[in-house]
């Protein structure tokens, strides 16, 4: 059944918007992707703190301590999906 969903989403997928917003800093941005890439926003979200290096967001290159997984994902919201043309 998981198979025949996957086969599904591949040949139909969806996109949707989110918008993110840093936890530190209080930047936000929109975003789009599909159905097939849902990680996007979390790895955008953590390219922006990995990216800005300043005492608050920590050393380049590094995710703060004190921001799980759970944590950045608390800090997307996503908009109503919309089916992608074929």
């Amino acid at each position: 059944m998981e198979r025949l969903q996957s086969a599904k989403n591949k040949t139909h997928s969806e996109t949707r918007t989110y918008r993110w917003q840093c936890p530190i800093c209080g930047t936000s941005r929109l975003g789009v992707y599909d159905t097939t890439d849902g990680f996007r926003a979390v790895n955008a979200l953590r390219t922006h703190i990995r990216a800005t290096d300043d005492s608050a967001h920590g050393s380049t290159h590094q995710l703060p301590a004190s921001l799980d997984a759970e944590s950045l994902t608390d800090c997307i919201s996503h908009r109503e999906s919309t089916a992608a043309a074929q």
